[in-house]
């Protein structure tokens, strides 16, 4: 059976299941596995009160390993240097895909908490400076270079960005050639944008991973996305003028109250701006543009829209606080846009 999957020698396998493109080995003998990322040791003991067990090892079609559970926490061979790890995945050329440094069941006998006693502060030298803070996974491309960390939920470390130094949360990804891609703000934070200055943040946030995220930079530097909870829009060209702002909507939570829906806001390179997905009329370049504080009509639950805890609810007026012509920023530098 171990030829099968084009790993000789491969000892105690006791189940196979087929996976989408792969099978996912169980395994009760100890057995070592070369891979690009070191030699690893697949997990083969019972299952404990911390310890996942939904399989050893998990093979790609073509033989090639796809993931690895370890037995016990082992360090493991990345392009930022070595990181320990009790699960890698593969791409299917062998290059290393993501490695998680703990992986524990958690559920009424383990708590997140426990967890996150277990899970190592590590400092990761990111296109974005060094970050350190516990993580989730970090993410690589086949190529080596980096996808995207995920933070470990309740951490907020503090990144470079096109737009400034920001405190951030869930994580963040980056593009090919290394520059910031998307990430979440951890509280509301002023973003220098093509039509001016927005508030953004995303209370909708979902933090699986970060290989996406609510703010969105282009490989310029440029910002191409953003949502926001306390900036409304207006744009106008002569008389003509239409708002936008973030909604209310029923809540998930409660069965008799509201809370925010942000407003997306998108730019793309011929200039022209999107909200909610919907392609406007109105350019960066013939029209003009009112950034103002939004206010959350009330009652409507806005626990998290600080994400700090803080509070947000002072009373602000729903008309124009803060009026802002827009600056072109195509041509411009990005890295001007930076303030240290």
């Amino acid at each position: 059976m171990p030829e099968e999957f084009g790993l000789r020698g491969l000892k105690g396998i006791t189940a196979t299941t087929r996976d989408r493109g792969s099978t996912l080995l169980t395994l009760n003998r100890k057995n070592v596995i070369s891979t690009e990322a070191g030699k690893l040791v697949p997990q083969y003991t019972e299952s404990d009160v911390r310890k996942k067990y939904n399989g050893s090892a998990a093979i790609y079609d073509s033989g090639s390993v796809k993931s690895i559970s370890m037995e016990e926490r082992s360090p493991v061979r990345t392009p930022l240097g070595m990181i320990e790890a009790e699960l890698v995945t593969f791409y299917e050329s062998g290059a290393l895909k993501r490695v998680f440094p703990v992986n524990g069941k958690i559920g009424g006998f383990w708590t997140e908490a426990d967890e996150t006693a277990l899970c190592p502060v590590l400092s990761m030298p990111l296109p974005c400076g060094t970050v350190t803070a516990r993580f989730v996974n970090i993410s690589f491309r086949e190529d080596g270079g980096i996808r995207s960390v995920t933070l470990w939920p309740g951490e907020t470390p503090e990144i470079d960005t096109p737009t400034g130094a920001m405190r951030i949360r869930i994580g963040a990804s980056f593009h090919p050639n290394g520059r910031l891609r998307t990430t979440e703000p951890a509280r509301p934070t002023d973003i220098c944008t093509p039509i001016g200055t927005i508030s953004a943040f995303d209370t909708d946030a979902v933090g699986v991973n970060a290989d996406t995220g609510s703010l969105e930079f282009s490989c310029d530097g440029e910002v191409r996305r953003l949502r926001t909870v306390n900036s409304g829009v207006t744009a106008c060209v002569g008389d003509k003028q239409h708002s936008f702002s973030p909604g209310v909507r029923p809540s998930l939570l409660s069965a008799s109250g509201w809370e925010v829906a942000p407003l997306t806001v998108c730019f793309d390179d011929d200039g022209s701006v999107a909200f909610d997905g919907v392609r406007s009329e109105f350019r960066t370049g013939d029209a003009r543009f009112r950034i103002w504080r939004h206010a959350v009509p009330m009652p409507v639950d806005i626990s998290g829209m600080n994400g700090d805890g803080t509070d947000a609810t002072e009373e602000q007026s729903c008309t124009a606080v803060a009026e802002q012509t827009a600056m072109p920023t195509r041509g411009r530098d990005p890295h001007s846009l930076v303030r240290l």
